[in-house]
């Protein structure tokens, strides 16, 4: 028990990991602490430190492009994923992670988890599980930015992140959906709360 969080209950009914031992570790070497809205908790081109999990709040991953030029890749909440890259522990991140609304993140120690690995398959199992949905999520976010029109997008957006829209700043939302706030603001004001067909 990590402050008000029962770690290994949250590994065990979020990530399927049922072996005593593994889980006791995990819950030694876990650290729950406060976020603040602002900031920054992993940056672009640094390897992590630790692995990242969402407890309360929100925050976005995000990436600026050769050009300069920042873009949204998601939000937490909408799948029960670690706030990291799907790349190996020790690469150098290809995202940044903000805070937009403060909360409450639960920490694991990156060195040690891979320190980890190699003694308990478990372990093992349950990171191929977290690469194999994140690269399932990112089909499905792929899939919606590239066959829906602009209202569409937004429509799946709402569903995927139900009151969303009231607690971020737009131009997120909009960066995310690959439209100009303009475009957005459009589809809000239009009403774009109908049902997809």
């Amino acid at each position: 028990m990590t402050g008000n969080i029962d770690v290994i209950s949250f590994f065990r009914e979020n990530y399927r990991i049922y072996d005593e031992k593994l889980l006791k570790e995990m819950d030694r070497i876990a650290q729950v602490r406060q976020t603040t809205r602002g900031e920054i908790l992993l940056k672009q081109g640094e390897v992590p430190r630790y692995i990242l999990f969402h407890l309360e709040g929100i925050e976005r991953g995000y990436y600026i492009d050769d050009s300069g030029v920042e873009h949204t890749e998601g939000f937490s909440g909408m799948h029960s994923l670690p706030l990291m890259p799907a790349t190996a522990l020790d690469e150098p991140s290809s995202i940044s992670v903000e805070v937009l609304k403060a909360g409450e993140i639960l920490l694991l120690p990156t060195e040690k988890v891979l320190e980890m690995l190699p003694f308990y398959p478990a372990l093992l199992q349950a990171y191929n599980r977290i690469l194999q949905y994140s690269v399932k999520v990112h089909v499905e976010i792929k899939n919606a930015l590239l066959q829906y029109d602009a209202k569409q997008r937004y429509l799946w957006f709402i569903k995927k992140f139900p009151g969303i829209t009231e607690q971020v700043n737009h131009r997120y939302i909009a960066s995310f959906l690959d439209m100009t706030p303009e475009t957005l603001s459009r589809i809000r004001k239009m009403g774009g709360t109908a049902q997809m067909y």
